[in-house]
């Protein structure tokens, strides 16, 4: 029972990461529109490196699916912790949070939530 549990967890984490990779790519998911602007500089500034989204998004596919095989779970956590600390330590300032999620899905927010 213990196995089954963490392959669906796994495979939930998995995926969600090689969908947050395509997207990357294809552009599917669509954009919240009310984004502040200091957290749309932040983008607008990450995405003038041009090389940093396509690398970031074929880790996030690699890590996605080494971390649904289960003899490449700790391969796939590794390769997906450097992803996972950028995105804590973009969402969390000094100033406050700036990206939390509401009910319906994700929204920037300047201030203390």
């Amino acid at each position: 029972m213990k196995n089954r549990i963490v392959f669906v967890l796994s495979l939930l984490l998995g995926l969600m990461f090689i969908n947050a990779g395509l997207n990357k790519f294809f552009n599917y998911m669509p954009v919240p529109e009310d984004i502040p602007e200091k957290a749309m500089k932040m983008i607008m500034a990450m995405t003038e490196i041009t090389w940093l989204m396509p690398l970031l998004a074929i880790v996030e596919i690699i890590g996605g699916v080494l971390f649904m095989i289960p003899r490449f779970r700790a391969l796939g956590a590794l390769a997906i912790l450097p992803i996972m600390t950028g995105i804590i330590s973009t969402s969390y300032h000094p100033w406050g949070r700036i990206a939390h999620f509401r009910g319906n899905g994700f929204h920037f927010s300047m201030g203390n939530v």
